[in-house]
C-alpha cells in the first residue's frame, strides 16, 4: 500500500467517523427536544445498532469514492501541470 492509498484511507475514516457522530448529536437533540418521529405502521423495526453500522459502512465507502477521485483528478492535474 503506498502513502496515496494510506492517505485516502485514514481520510475516509476520519469523515465516516465524523458522519456518524453528527448522526449521534441529531438523534440526541431530537430525543431532547421530544421530537419523536413515530414509524409507519408497515415498517419492520430494525434494530438502531444495525442502521448505525450500516451508515458506518455506507458512509465509509461513499468518502473513499470521493477521496479516491478528488486524489485522482489531482494527480491527474499535477502531472499535466508539472509535464508542461
Amino acid at each position: 500500500m503506498n502513502e496515496r492509498e494510506k492517505s485516502i484511507k485514514q481520510k475516509s475514516a476520519y469523515q465516516s467517523w465524523l458522519t456518524l457522530l453528527l448522526f449521534f448529536i441529531a438523534n440526541y437533540v431530537l430525543r431532547l427536544c421530544n421530537i419523536d418521529v413515530e414509524p409507519l405502521p408497515y415498517e419492520v423495526f430494525i434494530p438502531s445498532e444495525l442502521i448505525y453500522i450500516a451508515l458506518a459502512v455506507v458512509s465509509y465507502l461513499l468518502y473513499y469514492l470521493i477521496n479516491y477521485n478528488q486524489m485522482d483528478n489531482s494527480y491527474t492535474y499535477n502531472k499535466k501541470t508539472k509535464g508542461m
